[in-house]
């Protein structure tokens, strides 16, 4: 089972920590490569997404259709009236005059079907232009201003499995002496500047207290309108933001959205297994997690929400992590010197068996974040 869940930014971040650490490890000697590759990479995955402002003027196209769909009724009624005259003036004529009033009421009732296909016609475009609308609109959303990979946090992942391992914290990756300083120095840097821009959306304003079946879809974006970075703005409330197109499929669904419950003000979801898709210029690294599951405390002020105290967790299989790697190397966002089978055993050894077969076949990782105010304006076609 394939399913898109929105944990857009832990799960993106699953695979550029991976990616980061590995890349920053081939050469310890040079700091400066590594951050740039984690910079580098961050930068990639920060560009996906489509036009929501496109989508909205789909929305008003469809209206303008609906307008003239109506204006098409108006004008068969029109005919329909004139035709029932016809038919009036007929009969004061006598059989010929009867002849064709037939003819003429005939004639009326062709324009009132016209008439009524004008309005059918209408009521198509008004769904389109609803449907447009709904494209370029947006719920209350946040951007995620720290994301923190550490051990001693984490979920139990495979408790409810029957081949649970003996830890209660499955998070072997963070729990690494190289990866986790590797990524960290990495990663923040490049959400504090920008470069990486991750977030998320409530598909509505739910009761942030207790609610059920919250949806939360998850986004790469760009400050709006192409402006300038500003952390101090952007990761302060204020940040006004674009989303990328490549962020959708092609019925216009998000890529990444999941489902959860909020119980006393604390937001949860779980999925066995479910694919993230991070679009990387014409090709997208995809990467199967297993066991995944999200939390976060939600506040929410005038100034919108914040979510705090924020934990991502869920288990990759190594073979898995070594093909994102090898598409990643393929792609020129990792040098050629780089052997991903040789770097995955600097993640740690695998410690989760997913299918309960006797062997431990994926990594557990969790990742701490937080998330500020943000607003979201629309989408955007972007290639980079």
């Amino acid at each position: 089972m394939k399913l898109r869940n929105a944990w857009l930014n832990g799960m993106m971040v699953l695979v550029a920590t991976m990616t980061l650490g590995l890349a920053a490890c081939e050469d310890s000697s040079s700091s400066g490569e590594g951050e740039g590759e984690g910079e580098g990479e961050g930068a990639e995955g920060e560009g996906e997404g489509a036009e929501g402002e496109g989508a909205e003027g789909e929305g008003a196209e469809g209206e303008g259709e609906g307008a003239e769909g109506e204006g098409e009724g108006a004008e068969g009624e029109g005919e329909g009236a004139e035709g029932e005259g016809e038919g009036a003036e007929g009969e004061g004529e006598g059989a010929e005059g009867e002849g064709e009033g037939a003819e003429g009421e005939g004639e009326g009732a062709e324009g009132e079907g016209e008439g009524a296909e004008g309005e059918g016609e209408g009521a198509e475009g008004e769904g389109e232009g609803a449907e447009g609308e709904g494209e370029g609109e947006f719920g209350p959303a946040v951007i995620f201003n720290t994301i923190n990979l550490q051990g001693g946090v984490g979920f139990d992942l495979d408790a409810d499995t029957d081949c649970p391992n003996e830890t209660v914290i499955d998070n072997v990756v963070g729990a690494g002496l190289v990866i986790p300083g590797m990524a960290n120095t990495q990663l923040q840097p490049a959400i504090d500047g920008g470069e990486i821009i991750l977030l998320a959306e409530f598909a509505e304003a739910y009761d942030w207290a207790n609610d059920s079946d919250v949806i939360m879809n998850a986004y790469f974006g760009y400050v709006a309108d192409d402006g300038e970075w500003s952390k101090e703005r952007d990761l302060g409330g204020d940040g006004v933001f674009d989303v990328d197109a490549r962020a959708f499929d092609e019925n216009g669904d998000p890529l990444i959205s999941f489902t959860g419950d909020i119980d006393a003000g604390v937001f949860s979801a779980s999925s066995p297994i479910f694919t993230v898709e991070m679009p990387l210029g014409e090709i997208s690294l995809v990467l199967n997690l297993y066991m995944a599951q999200i939390q976060a405390a939600i506040t929410s002020t005038a100034d919108g929400l914040s979510l705090t105290d924020g934990l991502i967790g869920g288990a990759a299989k190594k073979q898995d992590i070594i093909d994102a790697l090898n598409e990643a190397k393929d792609q020129g966002l990792l040098p050629e010197s780089i052997n991903p089978d040789t770097l995955i055993p600097l993640l740690g050894t695998p410690d989760i068996d997913t299918d309960c077969d006797g062997t431990n076949d994926a990594l557990s990782i969790a990742l701490k974040f937080t998330a500020v105010p943000a607003d979201i304006a629309g989408i955007i076609e972007r290639e980079e």
